[in-house]
């Protein structure tokens, strides 16, 4: 019988230092915004049973008024303070190898190290994909704590038959069918503030680019000066925000904007719309300064209309990561193990990624918007 635990040390020496590019690996799909948002650097990190912040929803308690001189005044005291209560969920992949699999090669550098990185990649694809599901998806049901909470869930549709735009998003679609109004614990059927913004288009032509840019500046909200604003406090992820849009509508966005573009720069009135060339000399579409980027989950979202049919809706969904942050459970993030045996399974050695995580709003109305086709 090998010396397991030598097999197990030259396993785990092996992948700490693997080679990059070893072979290639045909991903599901082009791009991963949402693992791009969850990369290390991005993301909060705390400890606790659930994760909970306060947020102040009602203040107008008669507090502030215009007085006389020597006038008595009341004391006032409300109760302002809501909480906002998001569940711990858990994520994990394994990746496995039989010993008599890395004995048959492990005189061979190349195969042995193509073998565990092959097992390794496969795995992390399957992750990749999940966690692109997550992010932008939604739970089953209201009472679902196992599935985080996606953009689906805090940027619910408009009611079907609803037209036009406002703080109007408060029920959530969930994916078994159900509806419901409460989010990370708050009512937004009591507490209108908790509502999120949505609107509603037909056509991409300037009248969806004055929609985009009403909805930036209606949830983008401005402490007076004389207040601490709270956005300060926190890190950037990434940046301020993106708008995501599927195949379909980057194409149409980026024929309208370039001809926007084109036409605003010949007359000196480009007006922070068109196509913008970065740093980098990477170019995209813009819409006063905020990146419009392919989501390849979009491509593929459904919602069922008032005419009782599943359709695409054509989200054009903004996220401001900076009021929506992917949090985690300190020390436990892409946390991979040593490779271990059992009992069960003696000749074979596997390893565990795990993550304890879900994604934290911090104010509904100003962590983004979804606009759709009216349903």
């Amino acid at each position: 019988m090998p010396d397991i635990s030598a097999l197990t040390d030259l396993l785990a020496t092996t992948l700490r230092d693997l080679p990059y590019n070893q072979f290639e690996i045909a991903l599901d799909q082009p791009q991963y915004p949402g693992c791009k948002i969850l990369e290390d650097e991005n993301i909060s990190s705390r400890g606790g049973q659930s994760i909970q912040k306060n947020i102040v929803l009602n203040y107008d308690f008669g507090q502030a008024q215009l007085r006389t001189m020597y006038q008595t005044d009341q004391p006032i005291v409300g109760n302002a303070m809501n909480q906002i209560n998001v569940p711990w969920t858990f994520l994990g992949v394994n990746y496995s190898w039989d010993v008599n699999e890395l004995l048959m090669n492990k005189d061979n550098r190349a195969g042995f190290i193509d073998l565990i990185v092959e097992r390794r990649q496969i795995a992390l694809a399957q992750l990749a994909t999940l966690l692109e599901t997550l992010v932008w998806g939604c739970p089953e049901g209201p009472a679902d704590t196992f599935t985080p909470y996606g953009l689906q869930y805090y940027f619910p549709f408009a009611n079907n038959g609803y037209t036009g735009k406002g703080f109007a998003g408060s029920q959530i679609r969930y994916t078994n069918g159900t509806t419901g109004t409460v989010a990370a614990g708050i009512d937004a059927s009591v507490y209108g503030k908790w509502n999120s913004w949505v609107g509603t288009y037909n056509k991409v032509d300037n009248t969806l680019i004055r929609l985009i840019r009403s909805s930036i500046r209606q949830t983008h909200f401005n402490f007076p000066s004389f207040m601490e604003d709270p956005g300060d406090i926190n890190d950037r992820v990434d940046s301020d925000h993106g708008i995501y849009v599927n195949d379909t509508l980057m194409s149409e966005l980026e024929d309208l904007l370039q001809k926007m573009g084109d036409s605003g720069a010949k007359a000196g009135l480009l007006q922070g719309i068109g196509v913008v060339t970065d740093v980098d000399q990477k170019s995209y579409v813009s819409v006063d300064g905020i990146p419009i980027m392919y989501n390849p989950f979009l491509d593929t979202e459904t919602v069922v209309n008032s005419a009782g049919k599943s359709v695409n809706p054509n989200s054009i969904l903004c996220a401001r990561w900076n009021a929506l942050r992917p949090t985690v459970l300190e020390d436990m993030w892409n946390h991979e193990t040593l490779p271990m045996a059992d009992r069960g399974q003696h000749t074979t050695l596997t390893v565990f990624w795990d993550s304890t995580w879900n994604i934290v709003v911090e104010d509904r109305r100003r962590a983004g918007f979804r606009l759709h086709n009216p349903l």
